[in-house]
């Protein structure tokens, strides 16, 4: 996803690119999106988000928080981009609203902050940055960034509830999804089942909600004794 969103950034230079591999033909242990059993792996989720139409891409750079809106979407329309920086116990630190005319160059950051002028003298592995890009009052992409490595992050116990219910007229269930707390990587699984998740391997911001949709045969009500829910700060 890092990859992709760093080339889409470079339009016009870089006007699109394509990712090795999508399926493997036999098992094996390899980089591809979907194994040979058909089971989505964490770079078909990545993928299909870095490939949206609107995306908004944060990065630092020389200590410098970069902010790229790329849009593939067509005609014009103005955007507003909002940031918030929060701890990972939900509370708001900074904020700050910007608004981008239709004319706004792609390619150029967004918005520039110097790091130090954002975080200060907060501990870096307990923030994060949250970028959202609006239009039309609806939100059009968004964004997490982070300001050290997955394993430098201190995650608190993200509290994460959820519950099922079953699709009208069959065909699977839904998994609503609420924390308290930051739940980085959500992984969904139900080991010897065969089902499709519509979304996993994602972050939800403390106080944040997600809805997965499950498809398959099987019942809510077994699936709730066959359904695993895990984050990074499961991880020992």
């Amino acid at each position: 996803r890092m990859g992709i969103e760093a080339q889409r950034r470079a339009a016009p230079f870089c006007m699109g690119s394509l990712f090795w591999q999508m399926n493997d033909c036999w098992p094996a242990v390899s980089w591809s999106a979907v194994d040979y059993f058909g089971e989505r792996k964490a770079l078909y989720y990545q993928a299909a988000k870095a490939f949206r139409p609107d995306i908004v891409s944060p990065l630092v750079e020389n200590d410098t928080i970069r902010i790229f809106l790329v849009s593939d979407s067509p005609g014009s329309r103005e955007f507003t981009l909002r940031l918030g920086l929060i701890d990972f116990d939900g509370v708001l630190l900074r904020e700050i609203s910007k608004s981008l005319p239709p004319s706004f160059k792609q390619g150029m950051p967004a918005c520039q902050i110097p790091l130090g002028e954002l975080i200060e003298d907060m501990a870096p592995g307990t923030v994060l940055l949250r970028c959202e890009l609006l239009s039309g009052g609806e939100t059009a992409a968004e964004n997490l960034l982070y300001f050290v490595s997955p394993k430098d992050l201190v995650l608190p116990d993200p509290r994460l509830k959820a519950s099922i219910s079953e699709i009208p007229g069959g065909g699977g269930f839904v998994v609503e999804l609420r924390t308290e707390k930051l739940a980085k990587d959500v992984c969904l699984s139900m080991p010897g089942c065969d089902v499709t998740f519509s979304d996993n391997y994602f972050d939800i911001p403390p106080g944040g909600k997600a809805a997965v949709v499950c498809r398959t045969k099987i019942k809510p009500a077994e699936a709730e004794k066959r359904l695993k829910i895990r984050t990074l700060a499961d991880i020992d």
